[in-house]
């Protein structure tokens, strides 16, 4: 859900035009699906933040680990 405001009346002529250019201009506030609700103000109720945060730490180290090992092939072909 967001907090939108509009200046303009919303109409099925324009209602795309709204959610396209002005939906942007509102805060999010609210997402729910399946009747659960997933984020409201800014946190997560369903999901480790942290826990998630912790995994993309370790899995930016091994990718960026991967690039040196992958780099140093390009450099020196002859260390296959």
């Amino acid at each position: 859900m967001l907090d939108y405001r509009p200046v303009t009346t919303i109409n099925k002529n324009n209602i795309i035009a709204h959610l396209i250019y002005g939906a942007e201009q509102g805060k999010a506030f609210l997402s729910v699906c399946d009747g659960k609700i997933l984020w409201k103000d800014g946190k997560f109720f369903l999901l480790d933040q942290e826990e998630i945060f912790q995994k993309a730490k370790q899995a930016a180290s091994r990718l960026h680990n991967r690039f040196i090992r992958e780099s140093r092939k390009e450099s020196f072909p002859w260390s296959k």
